[in-house]
């Protein structure tokens, strides 16, 4: 693994006070992970009916926790919480493997429940150009989010950090647009998805952003900027979670998870009622049958 280091030289350190908020705000990345766990356990059912792989969707969420915990480590033991001068070494490249590689299950999991991952976006009577030209692209998106699991960890030995961090995040940020979208329609569609699904990209998109700013004036202190962009990134994704529907509105299908409860109330009642009508029907044959035979005699 090549030991490249970063540009070191007149960047403005932390001071102490500065140095406790920074570390503060990347441990809060283990409060926000476990909601977001729990999100997903309480909306399992749903899920399971709505998305492609909710295995590889929470794979991506513990992917997250354990790239946090490397880069915890990693900080304390390079740079005292300064980004000036960071190595490429075995942790961090492991904190890369992680930390995109979740990016890429995210998107993969998302993906629309029963969608087959190999298929010819072929155009059907009902369907438009323009979803057939979308369909390609998803196709396209899966496909990379899948070659950037493959590769980043071999590309980071090869090439070290500075040279694969440029490319790691052109895929993690294809990996945010598919996200963006399956996110809204496949766990909505509604208001709070599409709102959670584009304040996970935008926030995401921030911290890249602040990192650019950082790299032109040295200001460590931005480093509280960047973690907290991209651990705030989570929180409109755990609600985008929390708001899924069971099924698309126009699917016919309740959207309450509470709905079996429903549906069995109305199955007890329809058995209640056949239960009532077979009880009738046999006092009326009974009452008929009694009714012949002193008749008969």
């Amino acid at each position: 693994m090549s030991g490249d280091h970063g540009e070191e030289n007149n960047n403005v350190p932390l001071t102490d006070t500065q140095r406790n908020i920074v570390i503060f705000v990347h441990y809060l990345a283990f409060v926000v992970g476990a909601w977001n766990i729990w999100a997903f356990t309480h909306k399992i059912t749903t899920l399971q009916n709505r998305i492609w792989s909710p295995f590889l969707l929470l794979l991506g969420l513990i992917w997250l926790q354990v790239g946090t915990a490397l880069e915890i480590g990693n900080h304390y033991y390079e740079g005292n919480w300064e980004l000036a001068g960071f190595p490429s070494d075995l942790v961090n490249g492991t904190f890369y493997f992680f930390n995109f590689g979740a990016q890429y299950l995210l998107a993969l999991g998302l993906r629309k429940r029963n969608l087959p991952f190999f298929r010819i976006p072929t155009r059907k009577a009902e369907a438009s150009a323009l979803s057939c030209i979308l369909n390609l692209i998803a196709m396209i998106f899966d496909f990379l989010c899948v070659a950037g699991v493959l590769v980043t960890g071999p590309m980071y030995a090869i090439r070290g950090r500075n040279s694969t961090i440029s490319i790691a995040s052109s895929l993690g940020a294809i990996a945010g647009i598919a996200t963006v979208f399956r996110v809204w329609r496949n766990l909505g569609p509604n208001g709070v998805t599409l709102c959670g699904g584009v304040l996970f990209l935008v926030l995401a998109l921030v911290g890249v952003f602040i990192t650019t700013i950082y790299r032109e004036n040295g200001v460590e202190f931005l480093h509280t900027f960047i973690g907290g962009s991209f651990v705030s990134s989570l929180i409109p994704l755990t609600i985008a979670i929390l708001y899924s529907e069971k099924k698309r509105k126009n699917g016919g299908e309740h959207k309450d998870d509470n709905n079996h409860i429903k549906i069995e109330e109305h199955e007890t009642k329809n058995n209640k009622n056949e239960v009532e009508s077979k009880v009738q029907n046999q006092t009326h044959d009974s009452t008929i049958k009694e009714l012949e035979l002193g008749e008969i005699k």
